[in-house]
């Protein structure tokens, strides 16, 4: 898949450290494109449901186009993993904020969402951030087999920061919970709600980007597994590795 193996040239089309790094940015960008179509082709269809008479309302399983967009989705969270094969995770992990670029032109221009100065400033300081990390970003590529992968999950810094990453996340976790307890039993437009009501949305975000970066980890070693197991020996031989 990627650069496992000897180092290759720019002649050969290897890139740096032989590895196709370039491919991976390419899978990266394409498929993160897919997937924001996808959700938006989901909300589409939901909006659509939602402007007919309630007797009128399909669940989602019988809605062509909520069901177009799932596929889209899928078929962009397969690209990105393969995209995690051909480059470093540090490379394909900025480059997919592209997806915010696109989704301000179907949200805008497709479906019918308002577009704001602050909008299109916050994304342009995203996608500036982007492309400044995948500049800078390594672009050689290395292989692990399964020990090695286990060693580099077992040393102290990483600890500290998966206990960072569980202690984070469960803070939110029960901070949204309670704020639609709040919501719910008080009103949206509750003094007790009211001190909470920015902090709401914040968690589900958080949430959301927390669990994703680490499913994003857990791909790229899946990913070297992969790899591995093409060009050298097969890795999933033992539990640890499922």
């Amino acid at each position: 898949m990627g650069g496992c193996g000897a180092p290759g040239s720019a002649a050969d089309g290897r890139g740096e450290g032989g590895s196709l790094w370039w491919l991976g940015v390419l899978l990266s960008v394409v498929s993160s494109i897919l997937s924001n179509l996808g959700v938006n082709t989901q909300k589409l269809s939901l909006m659509r449901e939602a402007a007919k008479p309630a007797a009128q309302g399909r669940p989602y399983a019988k809605q062509p186009l909520w069901e177009l967009g799932l596929l889209l989705v899928i078929v962009g969270s397969l690209g990105d993993f393969a995209a995690l094969g051909f480059a470093a995770q540090s490379l394909v992990t900025p480059v997919g904020a592209v997806t915010m670029v696109a989704n301000l032109f179907f949200a805008s221009l497709w479906l019918g969402e308002h577009l704001s100065a602050s909008d299109v400033g916050a994304t342009s300081l995203i996608l500036v951030g982007a492309v400044l990390a995948a500049a800078f970003a390594d672009k050689s590529e290395q292989c692990y087999t399964l020990d090695e992968l286990v060693g580099l999950y077992g040393r102290p810094p990483f600890l500290v920061y998966a206990a960072g990453v569980v202690l984070v996340s469960l803070f939110f976790y029960f901070l949204s919970r309670r704020c639609e307890m709040l919501k719910e039993k008080h009103g949206a437009d509750s003094r007790e709600y009211c001190r909470y009501k920015k902090i709401h949305p914040f968690c589900y975000a958080l949430l959301s980007g927390m669990l994703g970066a680490q499913s994003v980890l857990f791909a790229k070693s899946t990913a070297e597994l992969f790899e591995e197991s093409v060009s050298g020996e097969f890795q999933f031989h033992k539990p640890v590795s499922w």
